[in-house]
């Protein structure tokens, strides 16, 4: 179970740079369009019991509408990429804060904080293998730079995942406007 932005509504780049990794030879598992998301706070397996206190929670989340802007990519970790990601430049403060509420405010109800410093970013595939590093490597170079453009974050959503062979399939349990 996660706490998520629903997917961008300027996706269309986003699956330019996909199929641009299609053209390196890392074997890439991508997210499906209808995966993409932003993580505020993974939660893990939740207790059904709880599900109400986590709305409670999300409801008081002290913010209004926000910009988010899609700029650069990257991979982590950069030395040998597993994940290849969209970086998120207008709204980092917005979503370091939403963040930071969410996790200060759910430790109440037994979920851990972090520890990783937050990087805002939205995973666009998974490397599996990469037969040369450098093909990919230079198709990250080539974005890096691009503006994938902006969006208006109106809402945000409780969601639950189940894992199936041909990947998660999310279902929104509860949503709270901005």
């Amino acid at each position: 179970m996660c706490i998520e932005i629903n997917k961008p509504e300027i996706i269309t780049k986003f699956l330019q740079f996909q199929e641009d990794l299609k053209n390196t030879d890392a074997r890439i598992k991508f997210v499906e369009t209808e995966n993409i998301h932003f993580t505020l706070k993974f939660l893990g397996n939740v207790e059904p019991t709880i599900i109400d206190e986590i709305f409670l929670i999300m409801k008081k989340v002290p913010f209004s509408v926000f910009s988010m802007s899609f700029e650069t990519v990257g991979s982590f970790p950069s030395s040998r990429p597993r994940v290849v990601w969209i970086g998120i430049s207008e709204g980092r403060n917005e979503l370091s804060s939403l963040t930071s509420f969410l996790n200060q405010n759910l430790k109440v109800l037994g979920f851990k904080s972090e520890k990783r410093k937050f990087s805002p970013h939205i995973t666009i595939g998974r490397v599996k293998f990469v037969k040369d590093r450098n093909s990919l490597m230079n198709i990250l170079e080539k974005w890096k730079n691009r503006s994938f453009g902006r969006m208006e974050v109106r809402s945000f959503q409780l969601k639950k995942s189940i894992l199936t062979p041909k990947g998660p399939i999310y279902t929104t349990l509860k949503q709270i406007q901005l």
